[in-house]
């Protein structure tokens, strides 16, 4: 059967059986979390969500405590004061972040937590707004999704660097200054943000990523100017719960990095090694990376879910439901192959793998992890085959 005789799938088509499999997901892991809440105490139970950390650390800025937010021992020792047991957070991002959060104090913890998740969520709506959703049907469906329904639980930031580049991919083909100031915005979360600068060098976005540079170091005086030079020098040491010898460690028995330094965890090496190997991955990664958006066949978002999906497989520090941003990157991609009648039953599978791969990480057997950088690998190889005049998954 050719490629040309095969009946395209119509929106509503596509629209109908991605709700349905995402509802079978979501009610299975609805199910799974209310089973899984009886063995929790109630500290647990109240406080599951990341959001307890951005709360207690714009208390301690409010009270000038900015050192202790980055002493790994002192905060962790404040988390479990709040929290009482489970699984307790740490701080991670940068002085440059402080001040989207430190407003946070202003507010109970609940009524925080309900703040901080609808501006998050109104952002990311007004971002994929005519973009990359065409309805409110398919933004209703995008919000449903499993790994949606985790970061709206957890109320992680994801949603936010979400909306961020989403916007800065819309502005980059009208207003360079604007996308290059998004783009800045969004090196707040640094392990995401890694080769963007190298996506706009090769894409010969040279105002854009200029302005991406000048914003980034705008947005680090800024930190400076409010809590001194201090954060930043902690946030290196390796006092710092960023310092590679504490997530080393402290990631050991966590199966929540579907990267290759997560994998390597199951090797028991140790941080050192398993920063070394990373680093040397690195090294085809951007070369990859540049070669890949150099390409004149591929469209923005196509360039910027292969370039994120890279960084993914290779930065040292992503959590599981950070995908979440490859999942909204390539709704604008599976949209648009619907309007061109391009559309395949593996696009599909690829839409719906996205939405729930985090559960492969947060609920799979350690031995598997392995597996998850492979999985990432074959995304791109089919991102970058799909193009070709040639499909392995259709006769000719």
């Amino acid at each position: 059967m050719s490629e040309k005789s095969a009946k395209p799938i119509s929106l509503i088509q596509a629209t109908y059986i991605i709700a349905f499999i995402f509802s079978i997901f979501t009610v299975s892991s609805f199910v799974k979390e209310r089973t899984k809440e009886f063995n929790l105490s109630p500290a647990e139970h109240s406080r599951q969500k990341d959001f307890y950390v951005f709360h207690n650390a714009a208390k301690l800025l409010d009270e000038g405590k900015v050192e202790t937010l980055y002493n790994k021992v002192e905060f962790r020792q404040i988390l479990m004061k709040f929290k009482g047991s489970g699984d307790i957070g740490s701080w991670l991002y940068p002085p440059s972040f402080l001040p989207f959060i430190q407003w946070l104090s202003n507010f109970s913890y609940y009524n925080g937590y309900l703040l901080w998740l609808a501006v998050q969520l109104t952002m990311l709506i007004l971002a994929t707004r005519n973009y990359i959703f065409d309805s409110p049907l398919q933004t209703v469906i995008f919000l449903t999704s499993p790994i949606m329904l985790f970061n709206i639980r957890w109320c992680t930031t994801t949603p936010f660097i979400a909306a961020l580049y989403i916007f800065a991919f819309k502005q980059l083909e009208k207003n360079k200054v604007a996308a290059g100031m998004l783009f800045g915005l969004a090196t707040v979360k640094p392990s995401i943000a890694i080769f963007i600068p190298l996506m706009l060098f090769a894409m010969r976005e040279y105002k854009a990523l200029a302005v991406m540079l000048a914003t980034s170091a705008f947005m680090i005086l800024t930190s400076v100017i409010l809590y001194g030079v201090e954060p930043w020098q902690v946030f290196f040491s390796p006092e710092a719960a960023s310092s590679k010898t504490f997530l080393g460690n402290f990631h050991y028995n966590h199966n929540d990095m579907p990267n290759i330094f997560g994998a390597l965890s199951v090797l028991k090496l140790s941080p050192d090694s398993k920063y070394f190997i990373s680093l040397v991955a690195f090294i085809p990664a951007l070369a990859a990376v540049y070669f890949i958006c150099s390409r004149q066949d591929l469209t923005t978002l196509e360039k910027a879910f292969i370039t994120l999906t890279i960084t993914i497989i290779v930065t040292p520090y992503v959590i599981a439901y950070d995908m979440m941003i490859l999942l909204v990157i390539f709704c604008g991609i599976f949209f648009s192959y619907i309007r061109e009648n391009k559309l395949r039953l593996i696009d599909i599978g690829l839409l719906i793998l996205l939405s729930v791969i985090h559960e492969y990480t947060f609920s799979w057997d350690r031995k598997q992890m392995p597996a998850m950088p492979l999985v990432l690998c074959a995304i791109v190889w089919y991102s970058l085959n799909r193009h070709k005049n040639w499909n392995p998954l259709v006769k000719t």
